[in-house]
C-alpha cells in the first residue's frame, strides 16, 4: 500500500561529498575529496533547507535558514567538496541495513537503486543516474556570483 503524504515530497536533494574532519582509519580506503557524504533540501512547505547528516555518532537533522546554506556550500569550498544536485528516485528499495554509513543512509534517503560502498562510488552512480553539480565555486576573474541553484529560495 502506498503512503499518502500531506505534505509535499522533498524531490529535489543536493548532496555534499568532502573529507570529514577528522582522520578516521577507514579514510586510506577512500579518496582524497570523498570521504564523507551529507544532504540537504529546501522545504517550500517551512521555507527552510533541511540538512542531513549521518555521521559514526548518529543522524544530525536540522532546519536552517539560506543565509546557512550559504555558509555551509562556502564550508564544503574550504575543502574543496563537491556539491550534486539530484532527485529523489521515489521510495527506497529494500536492503539489509547492516552497514549504515554515510553512503548507505544518502542512497536510502534518495532511493537510489545500486551498490556504492565509498562516497566516491556513490558520486559516480548519481552522475550516471543525472545528478549535475551545483553551487559551482566562481572561477578566476570570469565575474560569475555566488548563487543558489535555479527554484531554490532561502
Amino acid at each position: 500500500m502506498e503512503r499518502t503524504r500531506a505534505l509535499p515530497y522533498l524531490d529535489t536533494w543536493f548532496v555534499a561529498f568532502v573529507d570529514h574532519g577528522r582522520n578516521l582509519w577507514w579514510h586510506r580506503f577512500t579518496r582524497r575529496g570523498f570521504r564523507h557524504c551529507f544532504a540537504f533540501a529546501f522545504d517550500p512547505v517551512g521555507g527552510c533547507w533541511i540538512v542531513f547528516d549521518p555521521t559514526l555518532e548518529g543522524f544530525t537533522l536540522r532546519a536552517v535558514p539560506g543565509a546557512a546554506i550559504d555558509r555551509l556550500v562556502t564550508a564544503v569550498w574550504a575543502v574543496d567538496g563537491r556539491i550534486l544536485k539530484c532527485r529523489a528516485e521515489g521510495r527506497a528499495p529494500r536492503r539489509p541495513r547492516l552497514f549504515a554509513t554515510c553512503v548507505t543512509v544518502i542512497a536510502h534517503l534518495l532511493g537510489v537503486r545500486g551498490c556504492a560502498v565509498r562516497p566516491d562510488g556513490l558520486y559516480r552512480l548519481l552522475r550516471r543516474r543525472g545528478a549535475r553539480p551545483a553551487f559551482l565555486r566562481p572561477r578566476g576573474d570570469d565575474g560569475q556570483d555566488i548563487r543558489l541553484v535555479e527554484g531554490a529560495a532561502g
